[in-house]
């Protein structure tokens, strides 16, 4: 009864300010004349914005930069920046269709993600995107470090962007820009986003309720602060494994599926749910005679350290901090880097190269973003990190700030606003099981059946980080059926998934709402999904 008191209270509480936010809202209104393109680089949209080109456009350009530009319908592009480094760019269609896109970043974000603007720009939305608060790369945390000299006085602000800022403050800056190139505000606001683009997704539904009326999320680093410092446990542990390759991968990708394939009771080269299973790599890998490396097994650091990838980092007691890579995620499958070992690139690095990517972003942000007590900055070095005083150090300064772990999602219920989750179970980089872990706290805070209504998880078996592996997927399948749950109020069930290889689909397979689960209805193939139920 109190529980119920409380939320009962929450609710009346948040509806009044819901209609105050409304009413006030509504009292400013847009201006009766609207401007033109070229119009909107001489208005002023607020301290701080500085608008550095507007002009109409009728191609895109393609992905890199080369090649001939492609053609689209006119739009009027926009670009500038926010202080302190927040450049942005807002695409509106002459031929709008009266709603609104912005996509999130990836790593440490430092540059906007073009291809992914233009994917709601080509269906008629006006799209924004930013660059996540700075300039710079994926890997690269200097951003958020100032150095003894006060070279970059405006350091805390930026990761304040990164961390929180960047994607709300584009989204009230576009809506600005709307009203006055349009006249009027649009009447759905959408986000997508996946990895860190995931995060802000869930960091806009917790404190930004009002900003998005349907939110796509994908991968989101809940729990930012500890997968960071996982990247670190896991370069730690590839020095100690030296030899260990994506060549060798194979071979541990290999003895995993041929003990969890049938699992779920069907062999389909997917391992359906990673917490189901269980594997030793000190026992269950081929040992080398002699300790000596060989190209068909393993060291004993070898098996060492994908034993202790699998299991997670620990402190000296012995104590779990956080979950390790999923069964499944060393598969052999397309991904960014080509067809390989999921592990590639991620946590493995590339040949000649001196850490993986996740390494770089991870060991980039801690160093920079967090000043470890033992210096951080140009000086430190990954292997001195100390997980009995680094971790909690790190997770008491960057946590509240950084971190997407905040379960209250009733004021976005409140508006109507819906959210669909997605992960991939055999994600290497960033933890399946932390996004399970939040939903899980959503729907005790709110309850089963209200979270259900606007908010569904789906974890995708074989799926790599945000796209890739051996299993299905299905991003604008998923926009789709985001869409018309906000506008028709068509509740998503399960969302059918394609697995394409060289331009071919080769399998589909239902996604279902968490905790359900595709199950095979023992008649037809197996690569069909109309085949199968969820359960």
């Amino acid at each position: 009864m109190e529980v119920y008191m409380r939320l009962k209270k929450e609710l009346i509480f948040m509806a009044i300010a819901i209609l105050i936010t409304f009413s006030l809202g509504s009292s400013t209104g847009f201006s009766a004349s609207c401007k033109k393109c070229e119009d909107l680089l001489s208005t002023n949209f607020g301290p701080g914005v500085k608008i550095t080109s507007a002009k109409i456009r009728n191609e895109l350009d393609p992905p890199g930069g080369k090649g001939n530009p492609i053609p689209v319908s006119e739009y009027c592009e926009v670009r500038g920046t926010e202080l302190p480094e927040n450049n942005f760019v807002i695409k509106l269609p002459t031929e709008w269709n009266g709603n609104y896109f912005q996509r999130g970043n990836g790593g440490l974000a430092g540059s906007i993600q073009e291809d992914n603007i233009n994917f709601g720009l080509k269906l008629g939305y006006t799209a924004a995107g930013a660059n996540g608060g700075h300039d710079g790369g994926i890997a690269d945390g200097t951003f958020c470090y100032n150095p003894p000299n006060n070279s970059n006085p405006r350091a805390n602000e930026k990761l304040d962007d990164y961390c929180f800022g960047s994607i709300h403050k584009t989204n009230v800056l576009a809506k600005k820009i709307i009203g006055a190139y349009y006249c009027k505000g649009p009447t759905y606001s959408y986000y997508q986003g996946c990895s860190t683009g995931g995060r802000q997704g869930l960091i806009e539904a917790q404190r930004y309720p009002e900003d998005f009326d349907g939110l796509m999320i994908g991968a989101p680093l809940v729990y930012l602060t500890k997968i960071t410092m996982r990247d670190i446990w896991q370069a730690q542990r590839m020095v100690e494994g030296e030899g260990l390759t994506n060549e060798k991968m194979k071979m541990v990708a290999d003895a995993v599926m041929k003990k969890f394939d049938e699992t779920d009771g069907l062999k389909d080269g997917l391992i359906d749910d990673p917490r189901k299973c269980a594997f030793d790599a000190l026992s269950e890998l081929p040992a080398c005679p002699g300790d000596v490396d060989a190209a068909n097994c393993f060291t004993a650091a070898q098996r060492t350290t994908i034993k202790r990838i699998y299991d997670g980092p620990r402190n000296s007691a012995g104590d779990l901090l956080f979950k390790g890579a999923p069964l499944g995620s060393e598969a052999i499958g397309a991904g960014p880097f080509g067809p390989a070992s999921g592990w590639h690139g991620w946590i493995i690095p590339f040949p000649k190269a001196p850490m993986s990517i996740g390494a770089m972003m991870g060991s980039s942000f801690v160093q920079y973003c967090t000043l470890p007590p033992q210096g951080g900055g140009p000086n430190w070095n990954l292997k001195s990190f100390a997980w009995d005083t680094d971790w909690p150090n790190v997770l008491s300064k960057m946590s509240s700030k950084c971190d997407a772990y905040e379960p209250n999602l009733l004021p976005l219920k409140l508006r109507g606003g819906k959210v669909i989750h997605y992960h991939g179970f055999a994600d290497p980089l960033v933890s399946p099981f932390a996004s399970i872990e939040y939903y899980e706290s959503v729907l005790n805070y709110i309850g089963d059946k209200a979270t259900k209504e606007f908010y569904k998880l789906y974890m995708i078996p074989g799926l790599f980080h945000c796209s890739g592996g051996v299993g299905c997927s299905g991003d604008n399948a998923m926009f789709d059926a985001l869409v018309k749950w906000v506008e028709k109020g068509v509740e998503p069930k399960s969302i059918t998934g394609s697995r394409i290889v060289d331009g071919k689909i080769v399998r589909t397979r239902p996604m279902c709402p968490y905790p359900s689960v595709a199950r095979y209805t023992g008649t037809g193939s197996i690569d069909d999904a109309k085949n199968y139920t969820c359960e």
